[in-house]
């Protein structure tokens, strides 16, 4: 959810460490504690923080993502990377070049060439590759980053369907919602009544 890229910049407080995770020289576990209240306690409210978007959010969200990371480091919840791991690597980091394209370009036309470009490969080999990493077709995850971003503008009151459709990447308004009722379970109306609820 969090991209560990957004700490570990040059000069950064912690920055040398966190590269660490960003070279995937260390793996955070896929399963942390969660009776562990120093770690537990600032991922609540880093979430919390997220899903408000109140003023100022980011600076709350960053610090708490590093407090974060320092109690991952302090109890060694993660793993070190063998080195012989460069390919899973190279891959990582080709999946995360596609994967900030759909993050960035959702909004506008986000093609398979264009995706398959920017992890330097050909497109029939992506979407294999794709379907490796994610579990999902390039399409499904595209159209399902495009609902998150729906889901949060909705929760913020700050569209109208229709021109929410159209924001989030949609040139169709009864597509919008067929997709949304498949990743959602609710059409993004009976989606509102939830939230108002």
């Amino acid at each position: 959810v969090f991209d560990p890229a957004m700490l570990a910049r040059p000069g950064a407080p912690g920055y040398k460490l966190l590269k660490n995770f960003t070279d995937h020289a260390m793996l955070v576990d896929t399963r942390l504690p969660k009776n562990d209240p120093e770690l537990a306690g600032p991922i609540n409210r880093l979430f919390d923080e997220a899903g408000r978007q109140a003023n100022a959010y980011q600076l709350a969200a960053q610090g708490l993502l590093q407090v974060v990371f320092a109690q991952i480091l302090r109890k060694r919840y993660y793993r070190e990377t063998p080195g012989e791991n460069r390919s899973s690597q190279r891959k990582i980091a080709q999946l995360k070049n596609a994967l900030e394209l759909v993050e960035t370009g959702y909004a506008g036309p986000v093609t398979l060439a264009a995706l398959a470009d920017a992890a330097g490969m050909n497109p029939k080999y992506f979407c294999t590759f794709f379907q490796q990493m994610t579990g999902r077709s390039p399409i499904e995850y595209l159209n399902g980053h495009r609902i998150e971003v729906a889901c949060a503008q909705l929760s913020l009151g700050n569209y109208s369907i229709t021109d929410l459709a159209y924001e989030c990447g949609f040139n169709d308004l009864s597509y919008f919602i067929r997709v949304f009722k498949r990743y959602k379970g609710v059409t993004p109306k009976q989606y509102i009544k939830q939230l108002a609820r």
